[in-house]
């Protein structure tokens, strides 16, 4: 675990730090920018769960899934 950017959860279960929930997707989110990605991607794809999601917003807010790019 990346302990920069997660923190182990009382339940056991890794939290993204600095993370807000979106209430209308039931999803943590958290913004960053490009010179972030690598180090976020690196830890993404190590997850043994697989349940870290990377997308990217373009200026009009849409969104396009990224990695996993399956």
């Amino acid at each position: 675990m990346n302990e920069e950017y997660w923190e182990r959860g009382e339940d056991g279960k890794s939290n993204l730090k600095g993370a807000k929930l979106n209430r209308k997707t039931g999803h943590f989110e958290l913004e960053f920018d490009e010179k972030e990605l690598q180090a976020k991607m690196q830890t993404a794809s190590v997850c043994p769960v697989e349940v870290i999601m990377i997308y990217k917003i373009d200026e009009s807010g849409n969104e396009t899934k990224f990695f996993p790019n399956y």
